[in-house]
């Protein structure tokens, strides 16, 4: 997986570049460090258990060997239980409140991603793919409000937007984009770039460019509200494997061992 995270103000017609962050593939894995923005806490995983009692596990590790002489970064699920998931979270930086934020007026946002799914998609017949699907997503904490920006392919070739808004304290979730079916073939490298951007009422959902092809969004979701014990500013990009129902027979788990 090869990255890169750019963002702009809004309050010019033409934004100017205010930061770049690049190669995050070659950053630590579970190693925090102090920078001049706050804590980087370097590349981790979260378990996404969906059914209480089952269990998902994963590795996360450097590699070069789909692309010789070049740093990738390998995420995989490695067993557990059917329709579990892996978040493979990088955080950029965090500061406390009341600590000065450099991302307090970066407004605007590009998240690009070029990724190799290693395991089997088939895009015509979606119950032979061996995952159940990819997210990609960026947030920014400023308390009391979060924007988070989510974007997910089914292997179905559904995509749909994350609409972290709540309602009785439970998000309303993922949101269905009419007409945007392109499917992310496996064995071979993809691109995604997201563009999106905020003000004080919410985020928008800019545009999305997939390999070639570039789609509008032209979404606004409301802002979220974190919880009120919150206390920290932070940047954080993630990528996350969906796990499905297995459909190998050479192992007794639930889920088949995938590659990002």
């Amino acid at each position: 997986m090869k990255s890169a995270l750019a963002q702009q103000p809004v309050e010019h017609s033409d934004p100017v570049l205010l930061h770049h962050y690049q190669s995050l593939e070659d950053s630590a894995i579970r190693k925090s460090h102090s920078t001049p923005f706050g804590t980087n806490e370097g590349w981790s995983i979260y378990k996404d258990i969906i059914f209480p009692g089952t269990n998902i596990n994963g590795r996360l590790e450097h590699t070069n060997t789909i692309l010789p002489g070049s740093t990738l970064l390998s995420c995989s699920i490695t067993d557990g239980d059917a329709y579990n998931n892996l978040f493979f979270t990088y955080t950029l930086a965090k500061k406390w409140m009341g600590e000065p934020w450099a991302f307090k007026y970066h407004n605007d946002f590009t998240y690009s991603m070029d990724f190799y799914i290693d395991s089997y998609v088939d895009c015509n017949t979606p119950n032979l793919s061996q995952l159940e699907g990819l997210e990609f997503i960026f947030q920014q904490a400023v308390p009391p409000v979060s924007f988070l920006w989510g974007l997910q392919w089914s292997k179905q070739n559904v995509w749909s937007y994350w609409d972290d808004t709540k309602h009785d304290r439970r998000a309303k979730g993922w949101v269905l984009i009419p007409a945007l079916n392109a499917c992310m073939p496996c064995k071979q490298w993809n691109h995604v770039s997201i563009t999106g951007h905020r003000n004080e009422s919410g985020l928008y959902y800019d545009s999305l460019l997939l390999n070639k092809s570039s789609f509008a969004i032209n979404v606004f979701v409301p802002n979220a509200y974190l919880p009120p014990t919150w206390a920290e500013n932070y940047l954080q990009v993630g990528f996350q494997i969906n796990g499905d129902k297995a459909i190998r027979k050479n192992h007794n788990n639930g889920t088949d061992p995938v590659r990002v």
